[in-house]
């Protein structure tokens, strides 16, 4: 239950920046390997911060080459839709294209926050995810 907890956590933190990463945006607070206020409360070392943003960055190359994928199927998939004399069998095998390249990419978001995980101490992720609940309070409180 703890570790799903945590993934959700992090899952959370890490979307906001995979979303923005993926876009050509800023980074966002969801790089919080990287700001000071994460790094004093985890007392995450610089190590544990370079491993944490090596394994980002690596994630972000293949999701986003997964996302050139997911596109391309959901193109041809809106493709075959226009046509008015396509069989059943062809959408179900762009369907499974399309479903196949979210599944893909999913895996990696989640195969990112697994490598994540093992690179921070058991009191680490117990901190962090206490962290994250506080600012979602926070951010409840301020809407």
């Amino acid at each position: 239950m703890k570790a799903l907890l945590f993934f959700a956590s992090v899952a959370l933190a890490v979307a906001t920046a995979v979303a923005a990463e993926a876009q050509g945006l800023p980074r966002g607070p969801g790089k919080w390997w990287t700001l000071e206020k994460y790094k004093l409360e985890l007392k995450l070392t610089e190590e544990q911060s370079a491993q944490i943003e090596q394994i980002f960055q690596t994630s972000m190359e293949r999701m986003r080459s997964e996302k050139a994928d997911l596109d391309r199927a959901q193109d041809a998939f809106r493709q075959l839709l226009a046509k008015t004399d396509a069989e059943e069998l062809e959408y179900m095998r762009a369907i499974d294209r399309v479903e196949m390249a979210r599944y893909t990419m999913s895996k990696e978001r989640t195969l990112m926050l697994v490598r994540i995980h093992k690179v921070l101490t058991p009191e680490q992720r117990t901190r962090l995810q206490a962290m994250h609940k506080r600012d979602d309070g926070n951010r409840n409180r301020a809407r």
